[in-house]
């Protein structure tokens, strides 16, 4: 990160600029066989010159059995297919990649969860409810009758 001096009177004070802060997006839940499209659009490149490539760097952990994979780990917004039921975690750093060839300057990781159901969890099978056993009968048994 770039360190820019603050002049304080009597001294000199150093204050380190903001650099690059990813943003992996928001935690979720999908169904099983779903396509997931990350979304690191939300990062911010403070201090980034207009010449710099904002570069992205993703990582994905998945549960045991799965061979799902990232489309790509440098883009802003990647995919994977869930292919089994579990909880995927997705990694993101940022950085200010410079046009010069130097080290990018990059963020701390943020990472997002991503707990795949089975589609069959949604509801169970129907329950039959009798009106009655919720409301009273209309016309009482007191053998009243109503004539009109």
């Amino acid at each position: 990160m770039a360190w820019w001096p603050l002049v304080l009177m009597p001294g000199l004070i150093w204050a380190q600029a903001q650099g690059p802060v990813a943003n992996a997006g928001v935690d979720r839940i999908v169904h099983w066989g779903d396509q997931v499209t990350l979304n690191g659009e939300g990062s911010t490149f403070a201090g980034a010159k207009l010449a710099e490539t904002p570069a992205y760097l993703w990582s994905l952990t998945v549960p045991n059995g799965s061979a799902a994979e990232l489309t790509s780990t440098s883009l802003a917004a990647p995919t994977f297919v869930v292919d089994v039921i579990g909880v995927y975690t997705a990694s993101l750093e940022v950085g200010n990649d410079p046009p010069g060839g130097g080290p990018p300057d990059w963020s701390h990781p943020s990472s997002v969860t991503v707990t795949a159901i089975s589609s069959n969890l949604a509801f169970s099978d129907p329950v039959e409810i009798e009106l009655d056993d919720i409301f009273p009968p209309l016309v009482p048994s007191s053998g009243i009758v109503l004539s009109a």
